[in-house]
């Protein structure tokens, strides 16, 4: 099933294409959207050199990063993982 962005609750939180997970009520409105390019992970205490330690850190974060958006998302409604474009949202499953 293919979502429509326009005219839902979450119409203002569209901001464009991109990795998205979104919350649908029970009438398949999409009710709360959260991109993954939204992401940013906080370095600024790792030295320069740390290469593992970054990329474990940003693992690390964007886990927490997914895990609160997905609870912020499953207070609104059924969460589905997948990718916003042209004021649509097509689930990863679909």
């Amino acid at each position: 099933m293919i979502y429509s962005v326009k005219g839902s609750p979450a119409q203002s939180q569209y901001r464009g294409c991109g990795k998205a997970w979104v919350a649908t009520n029970k009438n398949a409105e999409i009710v709360g959207i959260r991109y993954m390019h939204d992401f940013e992970p906080d370095l600024t205490k790792l030295p320069k050199d740390a290469k593992t330690q970054i990329v474990e850190t940003e693992s690390n974060q964007f886990g927490e990063y997914r895990l609160k958006c997905r609870r912020e998302l499953a207070e609104l409604g059924e969460v589905s993982s997948g990718m916003l474009s042209c004021y649509e949202f097509i689930p990863k499953h679909w």
